[in-house]
């Protein structure tokens, strides 16, 4: 079992409002507090076994995750142990102490996310993530943001609208950053969405779709863009019965960046947080690339 604890309450936050086009929806930060999940699928390397973990969010960096076996003894009697106890700030601490400089300002960055994310959602704005690593004698170099280029507003939407149509993408953050696409379709058990992201399509079909209620739409999410992937355009089609109808849509994470961050009426936390989210991506790519 792996558990993440905290004692606040569930929150769900909107990071931003509605674009000028009608085709951005409002985004959403998923805040989940105390959460236990069972994993069962494991790795094998040298002789021991792991696993991953993805549930864990920017705000809770300080947060510590707890990892437990669980067993049943040939006895028929059950076991659970506690084998660890980890958090993303104590990562970054362990990064931070090979003195790498170019190491060093991606860590920066990333605990830079952690803290406006903190800022965002209100949580713990008093023991911001970057000022305890501080507090511990570290010294952080975080990327001085510039601005985001105005190219790099690379939506578009092309064809004509149908009954069976992609309606428009957003931009969602949580334990990843993602793109949900709403559409309307006729006959959803024939409806397929076609997502191209650096020549590689996927095929979204009934069983992949959810329903909001709220906007009376349908979606799907894209939650496979790597940190480092930011500027990279996705292209999105959907087809009925074999047959492409409606509009393509093409979009990316810094398309919403780039329209939203300077958008009048937004807050000074919500501006932070996607300047750090631009930023973050921009290091990432730099340094892996």
């Amino acid at each position: 079992f792996i558990q993440q604890t905290d004692n606040d309450g569930v929150h769900t936050h909107r990071l931003t409002g509605t674009g000028g086009t009608g085709n951005e929806q409002v985004g959403h930060f998923r805040n989940i507090p105390h959460h236990t999940v069972a994993i069962n699928a494991f790795t094998q390397s040298n002789g021991r076994l792991g696993f991953n973990f993805a549930e864990t969010f920017p705000q809770y960096m300080n947060s510590n995750i707890e990892a437990y076996v669980y067993a049943e003894t040939a006895e028929g009697e059950y076991s659970m142990n506690k084998i660890l106890e980890y958090s993303v700030k104590q990562y970054c601490i362990t990064q931070l102490k090979k003195n790498d400089a170019a190491l060093t300002t991606v860590i920066s960055d990333v605990l830079t996310l952690g803290a406006m994310t903190q800022v965002y959602v209100g949580y713990k704005v008093n023991e911001l993530v970057t000022d305890l690593v501080k507090a511990e004698g570290y010294t952080l170099t975080p990327t001085e943001f510039t601005g985001i280029p105005a190219d790099l507003d690379k939506q578009g939407v092309s064809g004509t609208a149908a009954n069976t149509d992609l309606k428009g993408a957003s931009l969602l953050m949580g334990s990843s950053t993602e793109i949900k696409l709403t559409f309307a379709s006729e006959d959803l058990a024939n409806t397929v969405i076609k997502v191209n992201l650096l020549g590689e399509e996927k095929s979204f079909t009934s069983e992949d779709f959810a329903y909001d209620a709220s906007s009376g739409r349908y979606y799907i999410i894209v939650n496979y863009i790597r940190s480092y992937e930011y500027n990279e355009v996705l292209t999105a089609t959907i087809e009925l019965n074999g047959e492409q109808v409606g509009r393509t849509i093409q979009y990316s994470i810094n398309t919403y960046l780039c329209r939203n961050v300077d958008k009048a009426g937004q807050t000074d936390a919500a501006k932070n947080l996607m300047k750090a989210l631009y930023v973050y991506g921009v290091t990432i790519a730099n340094y892996f690339n």
